[in-house]
């Protein structure tokens, strides 16, 4: 049934920009990118079997492997391998896909691919059909390091097949110690004949994450089963109580869904990733590549302590035998809306641990290192090479790989050299005059770009000038941040950029307070009683009521009397003696300059009463 909905999918139904697991089958049953030191390939139509096949150092050897779908029927290709580990054979792929040829039963195909050359794109295959075995939603393929021997594993049985001479075998039924109840997600080999199958077992009407180390035989002549059995058993532990309200029911559908997905790298000194994209969290172990018998937890890392999401750890791979990558995914819980996809590097040389404060080393994609335009910035795949090399694919099946970049370069990820419309390559872009890349861009150094050469150095950017910032004589050149030349002191003139502030003259003089303050009103009733302007006002009302009143006296005649007297009282009220004058004029100086000073405080102090009780009235 799966089959035959995936086939409508990809004749009728366009790849969308828009990420959606029910509108793409880029991320159902199986890697459709993996990579070695020596080739990557990825899935250019599941369908029709085509390849894309590159090296990981040099994008200028590039192949497209149509498969030859006459001799092996019609092929849906669900898995990917390459052989891994330090012995890793050169130039040879293996696929597993369902025949679905007319007339023909569906079941499960092996099928290698040989690279005879990648000048002319020259292939062999050979393939075997695993007669009566029905394709299963859930299984695992994988070849060892010497790629003769090709592993597939489901439900309900183990299936071996040896290339060096043909033979094949299979053993009924699970691995023994594996749960009857284990569902298969991911698989990976190393040297010496021993592997990691992580997958799910159901527990309290959950499933949970749980790795098998195990030993493969080396060959399987004459049913060499012996050595074929788990060592160790390691499970999961749920951190956080979303994770548990995460897991994969029991009880649920048994469709595939890839929001349970799993991921498996193991480097060539035992180190292994753990990937559970559900659980948001990677998982760091240990196996004795020596004596492989049992995990050691070495830590583990989760994307976030405090925000719920899923994403973190959908793939997992390793630069060398310390630089782990993580692809860092950030997706709602439903699995429906795409936050964010960044790859990131960790350093875990000299003994250090993935754990929960070990932050990156590096990560794209970064203002310096920007995505490239065409794709879509949603990461579904991502492999990486001990070539030194990243490769992602997005969710419109473009598929992108960052290379390693000479010294004095850096990888330019905004350029999208492309030998197939879907596939790019980064090119090398040369570090501007006064910024240098001393180090090595292989390894955790990939997404390392240039720096300004520090104060007191430069970089003249010369033909076969070394890539260095050179030292200079400071005591006779200026060579600031990022120099490009040495410039002599004597070309620099000194130049004070120093401005003296302007300084307010001082206020000293009553008169200017006085001034400033006495027709400073305010006209809210409670400010207004205590302004001077107002009762100076009051004074010169009741003066001109007087003058009014003597006028009319005068000019009538009829209040003479009055008037005298009023006129006598405001002459005695002059308290300087017309023989006094010189006198009188120090000293009613000297009075008029402390009544001033009175009256000057008298006006700031009404001010500031008015303007605090007018702030207490706004904020009542």
């Amino acid at each position: 049934m799966f089959l035959f909905v995936n086939i409508l999918l990809v004749l009728f139904i366009p790849l969308s920009y828009t990420f959606n697991p029910q509108l793409t089958d880029l991320d159902l049953y199986g890697p459709m990118l993996v990579a070695n030191q020596y080739l990557v390939v990825s899935i250019l139509d599941r369908t029709y079997p085509s390849f894309a096949v590159y090296r990981p150092y040099n994008s200028t050897e590039f192949c497209r492997f149509d498969i030859d779908i006459l001799s092996l029927n019609l092929t849906y290709a669900m898995q990917l391998a390459v052989p891994n580990g330090a012995s890793a054979t050169p130039d040879v792929f293996f696929y597993e896909g369902v025949t679905i040829g007319v007339g023909a039963v569906e079941e499960v195909a092996i099928i290698e691919v040989t690279i005879t050359s990648m000048l002319d794109c020259n292939y062999t295959t050979s393939s075997i059909i695993l007669n009566g075995i029905a394709p299963n939603d859930y299984s695992v393929f994988s070849v060892n390091t010497e790629a003769n021997l090709a592993l597939y594993l489901d439900e309900t049985i183990t299936y071996m097949y040896d290339y060096s001479i043909s033979i094949f075998s299979n053993v009924s039924g699970r691995p023994p110690l594996i749960d009857s109840s284990f569902i298969y997600y991911a698989i990976d080999t190393a040297d010496g004949n021993w592997g990691v199958i992580a997958g799910a077992v159901a527990s309290s009407g959950i499933y949970i994450p749980t790795l098998y180390l195990i030993n493969f035989p080396s060959n399987i002549v004459g049913g060499n089963y012996n050595n074929y059995f788990v060592q160790q058993i390691w499970t999961a532990t749920f951190e956080f109580s979303w994770q548990s309200i995460m897991a994969r029911s029991v009880s649920g559908s048994t469709d595939y869904n890839p929001t349970y997905g799993m991921s498996l790298a193991i480097n060539n000194a035992g180190d292994i990733l753990f990937g559970v994209q559900s659980m948001n969290t990677v998982f760091h172990l240990y196996v004795n590549p020596t004596n492989p018998t049992s995990f050691i937890f070495r830590g583990s890392r989760i994307a976030s302590t405090t925000i719920p999401s899923i994403g973190f750890g959908k793939n997992v791979a390793w630069l060398d035998n310390t630089t782990a990558v993580i692809l860092a995914n950030n997706i709602s819980l439903d699995y429906t809306q795409w936050y964010s996809s960044s790859i990131e590097i960790y350093d875990l040389s000299n003994g250090k641990q993935l754990n929960n404060t070990q932050t990156a080393y590096s990560s794209f994609p970064t203002a310096a290192q920007s995505m490239y335009s065409i794709l879509t910035g949603k990461i579904i795949l991502m492999a990486a090479s001990y070539a030194g090399s990243i490769i992602f694919m997005d969710s419109a099946s473009n598929v992108y790989m960052i290379l390693p970049s000479p010294l004095g370069y850096y990888s330019g990820t905004n350029i999208g050299n492309s030998l197939l419309s879907t596939v790019y390559f980064s090119s090398p872009s040369v570090c501007p005059q006064g910024n240098v890349n001393q180090g090595s861009t292989s390894g955790k150094y990939l997404f390392d770009t240039c720096k300004p050469c520090p104060e007191g150095t430069y970089d003249p950017d010369l033909p076969n000038s070394p890539n260095v910032c050179l030292p200079c004589d400071t005591t006779i050149y200026f060579c600031p941040l990022g120099a490009v030349a040495e410039v002599p002191l004597s070309f620099m003139n000194t130049i004070s950029q120093t401005v003296a502030f302007p300084k307010s003259p001082d206020v000293t003089e009553f008169e200017d307070i006085l001034l400033l303050n006495m027709f400073n009103a305010n006209f809210q009733t409670n400010c207004l009683i205590i302004t001077p302007f107002f009762w100076v006002l009051i004074m010169f009302g009741i003066v001109f009521v007087i003058i009014i009143m003597m006028g009319i006296a005068r000019i009538s005649g009829k209040f003479e009397n009055y008037r005298t007297k009023i006129e006598w009282i405001f002459r005695h009220l002059d308290l300087i003696n017309e023989g006094e004058v010189r006198r009188s004029e120090l000293i009613s100086s000297m009075i008029l300059r402390k009544f001033k000073k009175v009256f000057s405080l008298i006006t700031v102090f009404s001010n500031m009463f008015c303007e605090i009780r007018t702030e207490r009235s706004v904020e009542l």
